[in-house]
């Protein structure tokens, strides 16, 4: 399998994964103008990696490089360099194949070469199957964000 940053030809492929990951979290992408200049962005500053497989495009793992503290929240210098993983997307023909396991291996080597520490990222709790994903990893968990409705 081939490793490579995403390319002009893979903003389609992108914008779907994102769609996908959307649908599957149970949420609905409010601009799909907005997330396309999004995934422009994020190609043109090689932030997604793509894994190839028999030619084509067949996942892609999409991150930022920060020391910040993560999350939104407002604690300043976290003290540790890391690369956020904001999506990993895998075509459903292809999961369970070892797509993900290289993506995170292809990340992790970019990773020691920027110098960052850390892989980080958040699985929404719906998405049972990524959080088992992640935890045969060896990703820990590392915060929880709790919400509840309230009444108008």
């Amino acid at each position: 399998m081939e490793m490579r940053n995403a390319g002009k030809g893979d903003f389609d492929f992108i914008l779907f994964g994102r769609t996908e990951i959307a649908r599957e979290e149970g949420f609905r992408i409010p601009s799909i103008a907005k997330e396309k200049k999004r995934v422009r962005g994020a190609i043109a500053g090689k932030r997604v990696r793509v894994a190839v497989g028999n030619g084509k495009a067949v996942g892609f793992i999409w991150f930022v490089e920060g020391k910040e503290t993560p999350f939104g929240l407002d604690y300043g210098d976290f003290g540790l360099k890391y690369l956020w993983v904001d999506y990993v997307f895998v075509e459903k023909g292809w999961r369970g194949k070892g797509v993900g396991k290289a993506l995170y291996a292809d990340l992790a080597a970019i990773a020691r070469k920027r110098g960052a520490s850390r892989l980080m990222g958040d699985v929404f709790t719906v998405n049972w199957k990524s959080i088992a994903f992640h935890e045969k990893l060896g990703f820990e968990p590392l915060l929880r964000i709790y919400w509840k409705k309230v009444r108008k």
